[in-house]
C-alpha cells in the first residue's frame, strides 16, 4: 500500500480458495487495512476483480447475489464482504498488465512469495 511517499506492505495467509476468490481476499485485506476511508486507487492483474467489483457486482446485488442463470455468484461471500467495504471507501479499480506489472508490484509479488514459504515452512515445523 502507498499513501504519499510512505509504503506498507500487507500480507495474510488463506489456506483455501481459486486464484479469483485470492484476488478478491487481497483487495478486502488492503482496503481493511485502511486507517480512514480515503479515495483508494487499486491495482491489479485481474479482470475478473476489477470487473466483478465496477460492472456486475451492482447487477448481483439487484439479484440477491444470483447470476443471470439464477446460479449463486462463486465467491459470494468474498463478492459480500468487499461490496461492504466499497459501501464506504470509494475506490477506483485499474487493471494492470500481468506480463509487464510496475516495480512496486514486483517486489510485493516477492513479499507476497516470501511469506507464502515462510508460512509453509510453520507448517512443515
Amino acid at each position: 500500500m502507498q499513501y504519499r511517499d510512505t509504503y506498507k506492505v500487507v500480507g495474510g495467509f488463506r489456506a483455501e480458495g481459486s486464484g479469483n476468490s485470492l484476488h478478491i481476499f487481497s483487495a478486502i485485506e488492503a482496503l481493511r487495512n485502511l486507517k480512514r476511508p480515503l479515495a483508494i486507487h487499486l491495482y491489479t492483474t485481474s479482470g475478473y476483480l476489477k470487473d466483478g467489483a465496477t460492472n456486475w457486482m451492482p447487477q448481483w446485488r439487484r439479484r440477491d447475489w444470483l447470476t443471470r442463470e439464477g446460479l449463486e455468484v462463486s465467491n459470494r461471500q468474498d463478492w459480500q464482504d468487499l461490496a461492504d467495504l466499497l459501501h464506504y471507501i470509494p475506490v477506483k479499480f485499474h487493471q494492470i498488465d500481468k506480463e509487464n506489472p510496475p516495480c512496486h508490484i514486483l517486489e510485493a509479488k516477492e513479499i507476497a512469495k516470501d511469506l507464502f514459504e515462510s508460512e509453509h515452512e510453520k507448517e512443515n515445523a
